[in-house]
Parts: C-alpha cells; sequence; structure tokens
C-alpha cells in the first residue's frame, strides 16, 4: 500500500480554502432562496431576522445571511442584534 503525502501543503491549502468557499456561497444562495420563497407564499410585509458575531470562518469565506437578506429582499427588513 502505498501512502501519498502532499509536498506542497500551501498548495493543498489553497485548494481546501477553495472549496470551502465555493460551498459556503452556495449554501448562502440556497437559503436565500428558499426565505424570498416563503415571503411570497405567506405574503409577507415584514421580514425580522436576528444578528450575532460572524465566526472566523464565516468572516473569512462572506458576508452574513442577514446582509445579503439586506439587499436582496423587496420588503422592509428588522434585524435584532442576538
Amino acid at each position: 500500500m502505498k501512502i501519498l503525502v502532499p509536498t506542497d501543503f500551501s498548495q493543498l491549502f489553497k485548494v481546501a480554502v477553495q472549496c470551502a468557499a465555493a460551498t459556503a456561497k452556495n449554501l448562502k444562495a440556497e437559503i436565500t432562496d428558499g426565505i424570498d420563497e416563503f415571503i411570497a407564499d405567506v405574503k409577507s410585509d415584514l421580514l425580522t431576522m436576528f444578528t450575532h458575531d460572524l465566526t472566523f470562518l464565516e468572516k473569512l469565506f462572506g458576508k452574513s445571511v442577514t446582509r445579503e437578506m439586506s439587499f436582496h429582499t423587496g420588503i422592509p427588513l428588522l434585524t435584532i442584534k442576538k
């Protein structure tokens, strides 16, 4: 059995970060689309979301879902700091 050990860990790390960023972006798009569908289904007049301090990975890979919704939604958005 042969075990391959990468010698260039910076390249391996770069690929891992790119994969994680792509996954986070896709997940965020699914969440905002789901919220939009729910708003349309119930004909909501106001969207309320809680905010929190972002973790290191959230800061590294993108904006918060609440921030995305603030630019994306067509109805008023009420944010409450948790």
